[in-house]
């Protein structure tokens, strides 16, 4: 009987993972992060100095507003994300 409780409880076990943009590619053929020849990511704008992602971030804004494009919102909340913006991310995410 311990054996088959056992059986049972490790095929419910499942590792699981999540991440934002699995392929790690924007919609619009962009690429937020690279990971080179490592396993992990490593992000493509510098965290500390957020100058270039804020750039990209008011760029994909304004395109947005102008074309309508999903592809744009959706990365746009992705890049939102990794400024720290979690509430208004999670709004596009949810919209």
């Amino acid at each position: 009987m311990r054996f088959v409780f056992f059986i049972i409880l490790f095929g419910l076990y499942q590792n699981v993972q999540a991440c934002l943009n699995e392929h790690r590619a924007l919609l619009n053929g962009g690429v937020t992060i690279s990971d080179g020849d490592s396993d992990i990511p490593s992000a493509k704008y510098d965290l500390k100095d957020k100058s270039a992602l804020n750039e990209h971030i008011l760029l994909l804004e304004k395109l947005y507003r102008k074309n309508k494009d999903l592809k744009y919102y959706s990365d746009l909340g992705v890049l939102m994300v990794y400024d720290g913006q979690y509430e208004k991310a999670k709004a596009i995410f949810q919209v």
